[in-house]
């Protein structure tokens, strides 16, 4: 399942940033050509010193000039770090991107946008609209700071901007699906526990198996793979809004009670990509 796409050249490289925290630049050229169906190459083959486990979570086309702006980067255990892209103009062609706590990952990695909130969702079914106009910018090897106050035996599935258009999506471990417009919950500070939602139970799952915040309107495709194996795919569009409050709701394409294994966020041919980042002066290689 493609989860993260990208429109770049063959004279660019890419920064690719791994749920270990480190970051590889790795040549487009250098990237054997295949077709949409092909399974292409594995990080291994491409970086011979990845680590094993390590996969990437974002990656990001670089030409002549370097970018300009933040990154934030988020974790698992719910931390948040802003740092400028600058710190990442190295000469070495991998190198630690963050620094993670014992246990921790890097779940994913955005170019910093103006006029947008925070948004963490947990397996435990809390969600957290927090603000960001407090972060403090930081150096590359940092750890971040709290962006959720995670409560105990909890983690972070997913954290993100959200705007005025975003909604919240989650399906339980028994295929329960809920949609919830993330305007209904106020923006409140960094490192709260957030709200509850959905009312999750031995019913309809004690935990979540996947979150992921949507754009109003747009035609986004969830792939489910199942306990065994087998794989649905559910228009998000076709799961009803509901208020925050809820057990959320069974859809017609997937089994009712089936345990969800994982699931994911399907990118699709021709779908627009994220916004690249703003490119400034050539910028000075740092050791």
């Amino acid at each position: 399942v493609a989860v993260c796409l990208a429109e770049t050249r063959s004279d660019r490289r890419l920064w690719l940033f791994t749920n270990l925290g480190n970051c590889h630049k790795i040549e487009v050229s250098d990237l054997p050509e295949c077709r949409w169906r092909e399974k292409g190459q594995p990080l291994k083959a491409l970086v011979p010193s990845a680590e094993e486990g390590e996969r990437a979570v974002a990656f990001f086309p670089v030409g002549e000039t370097f970018p300009t702006g933040h990154l934030l980067f988020f974790t698992r255990a719910g931390y948040v770090k802003k740092t400028e892209w600058a710190e990442y103009d190295v000469v070495r062609n991998s190198f630690q991107a963050i620094k993670l706590k014992e246990g921790d990952e890097l779940i994913g990695v955005e170019q910093d946008r103006p006029d947008t909130t925070l948004l963490f969702i947990t397996a435990g079914g809390f969600c957290l609209h927090a603000e960001k106009g407090d972060l403090p910018v930081q150096g590359r090897v940092a750890g971040g700071v709290h962006g959720i106050n995670l409560n105990d035996f909890d983690e972070t599935l997913y954290a993100g901007q959200a705007d005025k258009k975003t909604q919240m999506f989650a399906v339980t471990e028994k295929g329960y699906f809920k949609k919830v417009n993330l305007s209904t919950v106020e923006p409140i500070a960094r490192y709260r526990k957030g709200v509850k939602l959905i009312d999750l139970g031995k019913d309809n799952g004690l935990r979540l198996s996947f979150a992921t915040a949507l754009e109003k309107d747009k035609e986004t495709e969830i792939c489910l793979v199942t306990a065994g194996d087998d794989l649905f795919v559910v228009n998000a569009k076709e799961v009803a809004l509901e208020q925050r409050t809820g057990k959320g709701k069974t859809v017609r394409e997937y089994r009712k009670g089936v345990e969800v294994k994982t699931a994911f966020r399907q990118l699709t041919e021709g779908q627009p990509e994220p916004p690249l980042p703003e490119t400034g002066k050539e910028g000075e290689n740092k050791e």
